[in-house]
């Protein structure tokens, strides 16, 4: 995509200039269309506690000190 080059090149521009104006356009364009055309939608809770769960080796018997149950 064009526009992520053009907004990869001005990364490193000077604080205050044109280039970072432009830069800061750029890039709230692109997070727009983004949010827009490619939405990521929120994840189920309790799918998203199992998943950190799984990548974070925590049981759930270690869960339930924090979250209370038995």
């Amino acid at each position: 995509m064009k526009s992520v080059k053009i907004i990869e090149t001005l990364l490193d521009c000077k604080p205050g200039s044109n280039e970072e104006n432009t830069l800061e356009v750029l890039s709230i364009l692109a997070d727009e269309y983004e949010k827009k055309n490619y939405p990521i939608a929120e994840p189920d809770p309790i799918e998203y506690i199992k998943y950190r769960n799984e990548n974070k080796a925590i049981s759930k018997k270690d869960l339930t000190k924090y979250m209370g149950g038995s």
